[in-house]
């Protein structure tokens, strides 16, 4: 009884939130649909890759789902006086706990397996459907960070997105001195990895110190 009512209520409670995420990744992504730059993104296209993103959302937010399902199934058990009566029936308060904690032992499994090996590949899908309608491809929400540290200065480079053959665009160095202070910006429109796993930028580059 205990197993079925928190089930319930936490895929209630995940239902709930990733419609909710759902709803916003598509007005996020609407700006996208039929642009000026992406003429052949299309609505449908829009619907698929926010419902690719589903499992990532899935793996953030079932620890706080789980959590909400269990406090809210055990609080109405204890109002409607059920778990009182189950402790008249014998159920003792190590065994209810025992039984939460091999069901909480489930979505561990559960969110691991979504976190590392759904998540990832439907995030693949995602970024591979975009990069083909609208030729780039997204690096998170700020882009890429690479932080490195060359003699007494070290950089942060920040790649915003990628092309469909894997070269980086929208690309901007920081560059700091030996006691923390920028002293330096360097923007460039894109930028290539060669063989020798360097990065140097393209012109047209602008520096400013």
């Amino acid at each position: 009884m205990i197993y079925s009512q928190v089930l319930a209520k936490v895929s209630f409670a995940t239902a709930g939130f990733v419609g909710l995420f759902f709803f916003f990744d598509l007005v996020e992504d609407l700006q996208n649909v039929a642009g000026r730059h992406s003429p052949n993104y299309q609505l449908n296209h829009a619907l698929i890759y926010v419902g690719l993103l589903i499992p990532i959302h899935v793996y953030e937010l079932m620890p706080i789902t789980v959590l909400i399902g269990c406090i809210f199934v055990m609080a109405r058990m204890a109002q409607s006086s059920e778990f009182t009566i189950l402790r008249t029936s014998g159920l003792a308060p190590s065994m209810a706990l025992k039984n939460l904690l091999g069901l909480g032992f489930v979505f561990v499994l559960l969110t691991f397996a979504v976190g590392d090996y759904l998540s990832p590949v439907s995030d693949q899908f995602g970024q591979m459907l975009k990069s083909k309608y609208l030729k780039e491809i997204t690096v998170g929400k700020t882009g890429a960070w690479l932080r490195e540290k060359q003699d007494d200065r070290s950089y942060a480079v920040n790649v915003a997105t990628l092309t469909p053959e894997g070269q980086p665009s929208v690309i901007r160095i920081f560059e700091f001195n030996k006691d923390g202070q920028w002293v330096a910006l360097t923007k460039a429109k894109s930028g290539l990895v060669t063989t020798e796993n360097t990065l140097p930028v393209y012109n047209p580059a602008t520096r400013s110190v």
